[in-house]
């Protein structure tokens, strides 16, 4: 007895599952909305690179890389609904942006699923990962010519774009 609450040193089975589906429930709502937030910062920063030349490293590229001044930067769904991108970049080039902000590295099939979504799209895919990607990955992407960006390298592009 503390202060006049009595606590069970352990708490039943039924109340920590409770709990652990709420703080579940709870979490996975804030990492939803964190990963929109996310998707529109990537828009808006590459309205702020449009037409830059960056490090090619922070793309997954060697040398430099020119930033498209794109005209037009917003989520993408196809009419009948079977590709969704977290943004579609247009200017006569195109490029689509998934953004995958998780403690998960990003491996190959996922970028596999890109590169037919872009193919779809007849645009350039370019994936996001906070945690990074996959040995398999990186070497994908190189082989597939996929701009690939962890949390390092976005932080990176928006120091430049600043």
């Amino acid at each position: 007895t503390s202060r006049g609450i009595e606590v069970d040193a352990f708490p039943r089975r039924e109340d920590l599952e409770g709990l652990v589906a709420d703080l579940t429930e709870r979490f996975e709502r804030v990492a939803t909305q964190l990963g929109r937030a996310k998707e529109s910062e990537v828009r808006e920063l590459l309205r702020n690179l449009a037409g830059q030349t960056v490090d090619g490293a922070l793309l997954g590229q060697a040398g430099t890389f020119h930033i498209p001044a794109f005209t037009r930067i917003e989520p993408y769904r196809s009419p009948d609904g079977r590709i969704e991108v977290d943004a579609l970049g247009e200017d006569g080039e195109r490029w689509i942006i998934e953004v995958k902000w998780r403690k998960k590295r990003v491996g190959r099939g996922e970028l596999g699923q890109l590169i037919e979504r872009a193919k779809q799209v007849q645009a350039r895919p370019w994936c996001i990962s906070q945690a990074g990607f996959t040995s398999e990955a990186t070497a994908y992407a190189a082989d597939h010519g996929i701009l690939i960006s962890d949390a390092n390298d976005l932080a990176a592009l928006e120091r430049a774009a600043s």
